[in-house]
């Protein structure tokens, strides 16, 4: 189940406006990091975590988007694209002038939960 962490700067991005992104975000997610080796993605395969950064936080963007998924070799190899395919997805709802990223992490991963 990949993650994605969903992070603001609260001065300069709001609830519709994140609200909008994080929509984009998931079901292109899950036709990006779809693949052989983990199967077809459906939407409700995308977990998503938002939060608001801390005043502590320095040298920080706006929005921080962490994509967090299982390193398939087939995602490894497709790792850009995957990053530009879920970009695409959200640059057109960012206004201009609010700074923001997107980070694909792919790493060994194992997940249980009460539902599985």
């Amino acid at each position: 189940m990949p993650l994605i962490e969903v992070r603001r700067h609260s001065a300069n991005v709001h609830g519709p406006l994140l609200n909008d992104v994080i929509d984009a975000l998931i079901p292109a997610a899950a036709r990006a990091l779809t693949c052989a080796e983990g199967g077809k993605l459906a939407n409700g395969d995308i977990m998503v975590e938002a939060s608001v950064l801390s005043a502590s936080c320095k040298n920080v963007k706006d929005i921080h988007i962490r994509v967090i998924a299982h390193d398939y070799p087939s995602r490894r190899e497709r790792l850009e694209d995957i990053n530009k395919d879920i970009a695409s997805a959200i640059r057109p709802l960012i206004p201009e002038g609010i700074a923001w990223y997107v980070w694909t992490l792919l790493v060994p991963t194992a997940y249980v939960s009460d539902s599985e």
